[in-house]
């Protein structure tokens, strides 16, 4: 698994062993080292530029030392200083190979997608043995934001990379061979150790899954629940990259059409994961015939409990059963900037409130309107209308009865 430190760290030790230093330049070096595997980035930084500080290091050492705290920097969300370090070690040493891969990671997060593209492309070529997929779904991810098409790259190395068992899903999602659900549910059948790690990587690659096509509401939604594990991994700094870029675009911008290569999604056919209070709730299908008069229907299945809650309850398009007590509800109202609507949808998130949205209007007026609830009691819904009021700043709601999803 390639996750830009551990390549760096082997690298570093390797050079190290073969330079000849004063002792105190060594020992710095190998405390950064240690400091960078066990996640202190801020101790690492300061040792590896102390180090730095001491004189004259041979340029391959200087090179890692630089690589290493380039990608400190960039762990620590301090994208500029870790682009320029990283710059500067691939002008030392053009063959540090993780290098590119932490600079395309980079890049990345800037936004900055056809030179992403250019660093995991260049990683690939320097470690074509790697047995790891994830540089190629990051090359590929690059390749579409920039605007290229990154597909058929991605169906020329599915024979290894979907033999993976993970990500090897993931790849699977993105050449249209597995289903969102799906996906999710191979995630949650992940060992106990790596689980939250794997759902972090399906969100994101759920939310990509979604911008690639037009999915504004859809992609923020899987975006927030990347976030929400709060893994510290790549794919959780990517998605809050990406949920940051969002806040600044309309919330209905033209959909451009699918290459020819990949089939588009009908826009009647939603492909977004229900989260288990949703299933619960299920939209009907197509009505079977009665059962006969002498058999029992059998009890409707529970839902899946391999699907990881969330908080997003997507409002289902044909109405449902009347609940049998009265309800209550708070309307905050439509949201034609997206970023406001991705931003409270976040505040509503984090502090766990009950809530759903709807669709409103169609094409250019299309907004996306938000409520709190449904909660039990007018007394709830009034108390949770004071601490938004005093929370987030929002004008205090009226309670109103809940009218269904």
């Amino acid at each position: 698994m390639v996750r830009g430190a551990g390549l760096v760290v082997v690298g570093l030790c390797l050079v190290l062993g073969r330079a000849a230093l004063a002792g105190d330049v060594t020992g710095m070096v190998r405390e950064g080292v240690e400091a960078s595997r066990q996640g202190q980035h801020r101790e690492a930084v300061e040792r590896l530029t102390e180090a730095l500080r001491q004189g004259d290091l041979p340029p391959s050492l200087k090179a890692a030392v630089l690589g290493t705290r380039g990608g400190t920097w960039r762990r620590l969300g301090e994208l500029d200083k870790a682009k320029s370090d990283l710059d500067q070690a691939l002008t030392l040493d053009p063959q540090l190979v993780v290098a590119f891969f932490n600079r395309g990671l980079t890049h990345f997060l800037l936004g900055n997608f056809t030179a992403a593209q250019g660093d995991f492309q260049q990683f690939l070529q320097l470690s074509p043995r790697l047995p790891s997929a994830y540089p190629h779904l990051w090359l590929f991810l690059a390749r579409e934001r920039a605007g290229v098409n990154g597909l058929e790259e991605l169906k020329k190395q599915a024979p290894f990379l979907e033999a993976m068992e993970w990500p090897g899903p993931l790849v699977t999602l993105h050449l249209g061979r597995l289903t969102p659900d799906e996906v999710v549910r191979r995630a949650g059948e992940s060992p106990e150790s790596v689980r939250k790690e794997r759902l972090c990587e399906t969100y994101f690659h759920l939310g990509e899954y979604h911008l690639l096509r037009g999915n504004l509401p859809q992609a923020v939604d899987f975006l927030l629940q990347a976030v929400a594990t709060a893994t510290r991994q790549n794919e959780w700094a990517a998605a809050e990259a990406e949920l940051s870029r969002l806040q600044a675009k309309p919330l209905s911008p033209p959909v451009a059409e699918a290459p020819p290569s990949r089939k588009a999604t009908p826009k009647t056919e939603k492909a977004v994961v229900p989260p288990p209070s949703a299933l619960a709730r299920s939209e009907p299908a197509a009505k079977a015939p009665p059962p006969a008069a002498d058999k029992k229907s059998p009890p409707p299945a529970p839902p899946s409990p391999l699907l990881p809650k969330a908080t997003f309850l997507e409002a289902p398009e044909e109405p449902v059963r009347k609940e049998s007590r009265q309800r209550f509800m708070l309307d905050l109202g439509a949201f034609a900037d997206f970023g406001d609507y991705v931003a409270l949808l976040g505040q509503l998130q984090n502090r766990h409130i009950p809530h759903y949205k709807k669709r409103v209007g169609q094409g250019g007026e299309e907004t996306m309107q938000l409520f709190v609830g449904p909660l039990d009691s007018r007394e709830e819904a009034a108390k949770l209308s004071r601490r938004l009021a005093e929370e987030l700043k929002l004008p205090e709601k009226p309670v109103l009865p809940f009218s269904g999803w």
